[in-house]
């Protein structure tokens, strides 16, 4: 999913970070995802816990705790997602 992310967010012209979290490794995010990774999720401040932060595209003020997609990279759910970012 990551390579595919990376490439798709290559085309959206948008900035853009990723952080890739051991969802084993907190039981939050155990109970959140379990089986459901690899999982695409907007939103995700630090890896202590959820908390509200700026959207994972980058822009002050998107929508957090959201997500967007698991198993494999939906572009259509991704590209739905990054519309709120383009004027």
């Amino acid at each position: 999913m990551l390579a595919a992310l990376c490439a798709c967010m290559a085309r959206t012209g948008l900035p853009w970070t990723v952080d890739v979290v051991d969802v084993d490794a907190d039981p939050q995010l155990t109970d959140m995802f379990d089986e459901l990774v690899p999982v695409l999720y907007a939103g995700v401040a630090d890896r202590t816990g959820l908390e509200p932060a700026t959207g994972s595209a980058g822009q002050a003020g998107g929508p957090a705790g959201q997500e967007i997609c698991h198993y494999f990279l939906d572009e259509a759910a991704l590209q739905r997602y990054l519309a709120q970012y383009r004027g």
